[in-house]
């Protein structure tokens, strides 16, 4: 059966090269998994270097975009399917619902809302799909601290620890996909 895996991260063109390598491995390795990549549908930034190398190791790839980003041209016209929706919570739930688990790489506040939504339905018992971090850099360290102090202050429970992992590289995010998988 094939998976998908729904991506999120930045559309931004100005990350360190760092970051814009791990994710080019990552998408080589889903694409050579024969896995299906599931994102926001843009050309630029990381969301750009994952689905090129994906489509480009031969794995399919399914863009999400509302409609009125339409005018800034940034569509990744390579991909085998383009959802025009609404908003951006439609996006998210098209998303969501195409996934079979989501991986968040590096990005602004659009990703943690896209990846915050998701651990919250998975807490809530909505959906059991796996979340991973592709921790590039230690850049969500600082996130994960402040998970911590959530549980340490008990406004979430110990168990939401479980409902996450943590990845340091590309090849750990696809290992751990695999024992989902």
């Amino acid at each position: 059966m094939k998976r998908s895996v729904g991506i999120f991260c930045s559309s931004s063109n100005q990350v360190d090269g760092s970051y814009r390598e791990e994710v080019q491995k990552l998408g080589e390795l889903i694409g050579k998994s024969g896995w299906t990549l599931v994102f926001g549908g843009n050309n630029h930034g990381l969301m750009g270097v994952i689905a090129e190398s994906v489509k480009s190791n031969g794995g399919n790839v399914i863009g999400v975009m509302p409609e009125w980003m339409k005018q800034w041209n940034v569509v990744f016209k390579e991909a085998d399917e383009i959802h025009y929706v609404s908003d951006m919570y439609a996006r998210k739930k098209l998303i969501e619902e195409r996934s079979d688990c989501f991986v968040a790489l590096p990005g602004s506040i659009g990703t943690l809302d896209e990846v915050s939504e998701q651990l919250a339905l998975r807490q809530l018992g909505i959906h059991d799909k796996p979340v991973v971090f592709l921790n590039t850099n230690g850049y969500y360290d600082t996130l994960f601290k402040m998970f911590e102090t959530m549980v340490d202050e008990k406004f979430i429970r110990d168990s939401f620890r479980e409902k996450y992992s943590v990845a340091g590289s590309a090849e750990e995010v696809v290992s751990l996909l695999k024992v989902y998988f």
